[in-house]
This record gives structure tokens, C-alpha cells and sequence, in this order.
């Protein structure tokens, strides 16, 4: 990245590197090569992938799965999205199969993600959102406590109790018997 009245580098100029520098150790090589990951894991992101090759295939024409472009990946969350609308998924767990998706992509060749994260944002608040209330704030302690629960001033309860609504189960507990 260049900055302001940054040339680029010239390319004739090289960093004095050396053929060691491209090379690791044996032992670095053998540690590399072993799995770092969980057979659970594996065997997940091996399922989800398989799954986006054959989703892939089974288009017309069909698609490139890797490395794939941003368009085939957004089509794809949209998918995962509409199937989980009808109940055969939850946000998260498309959430995590399209970040297994995005990681199995050339780092470089990665899609942009964000408005498939979006899609999937938007439809976890609506699935979270209890019915009959039109907004995501929470209720004010008022409006969520009882008119069968003791009052601050009932004898049942101790001084404490005048604590909000959220509190009673404590206060309650802690009430000296009159």
C-alpha cells in the first residue's frame, strides 16, 4: 500500500534474499505436514465443502466451488439462507458453513463475505425476536414485572426488595419472615 507522493518500488531492486531463506528445516517440514485439526473438525469442513462442490455441479451451467468468486459464494449463503428460513437450518450453523467455505479459498483469492454475513445477521435478529414486541431494546423493569409478585412495601419482604423487578428471586430469598 503507497501513501501520499509513495513511489512504488522499482523492479530491478530485490531484498537480498537467499535460497536459505525459502527453506525450512526437516523437522519444520514434518510438523507442517501433520493435521492441526480435530477429526470432528476435519470431518465437518470436509462435509461442508463437499456439500458447496455438489450445490456447485448441480447448477446450470455448472459452477467453479474452488477457488470460487464472490458472486458463487453470495449465491450460495443466499441458498443456505432461504433453506434455513424453512426450518433445515439455524443463522449459525450457516454462519460457520460459509466460514468454512470462505477458509478453504486461496487466501488470496478469497470472496468478500459481507453481504452474505449480512443476510444471515438480519435473519438471526428476526428468528431471536420474541413475538408481539416491535422493537430489539429490552423492556424496562417496569413493564416486566408481576402484579401478583409482592410489593416493595408488603411485609413479606425486607428492605432490600426495593431493588427492580429482575432482583425478586434474591430478595425473596433474603426476606426475614414477619
Amino acid at each position: 500500500m503507497l501513501g501520499p507522493g509513495e513511489m512504488p518500488p522499482r523492479a530491478d531492486v530485490r531484498p537480498p534474499w537467499t535460497e536459505a531463506d525459502f527453506r525450512v528445516s526437516g523437522e519444520d517440514k514434518g510438523e507442517l505436514d501433520t493435521p492441526g485439526l480435530a477429526e470432528n473438525t476435519r470431518i465437518n469442513r470436509d462435509s461442508t465443502i463437499r456439500a458447496f462442490q455438489e450445490w456447485c455441479t448441480w447448477q446450470d451451467p455448472p459452477r467453479v466451488a474452488h477457488p470460487c468468486i464472490t458472486a458463487m459464494y453470495t449465491a450460495y449463503g443466499l441458498h443456505l439462507v432461504r433453506r434455513g428460513r424453512a426450518k433445515d437450518f439455524k443463522p449459525d450453523t450457516v454462519r460457520q458453513y460459509m466460514s468454512r467455505i470462505w477458509n478453504w479459498q486461496p487466501e488470496d483469492m478469497r470472496s468478500d463475505p459481507s453481504r452474505v454475513r449480512r443476510k444471515i445477521r438480519l435473519w438471526h435478529r428476526r428468528e431471536r425476536r420474541p413475538t408481539g414486541r416491535s422493537t430489539g431494546r429490552p423492556r424496562s423493569p417496569s413493564s416486566t414485572c408481576s402484579s401478583a409478585w409482592p410489593s416493595a412495601t408488603s411485609p413479606r419482604t425486607s428492605a432490600n426488595a426495593t431493588r427492580s423487578c429482575w432482583s425478586w428471586p434474591t430478595a425473596i430469598s433474603t426476606a426475614a419472615p414477619s
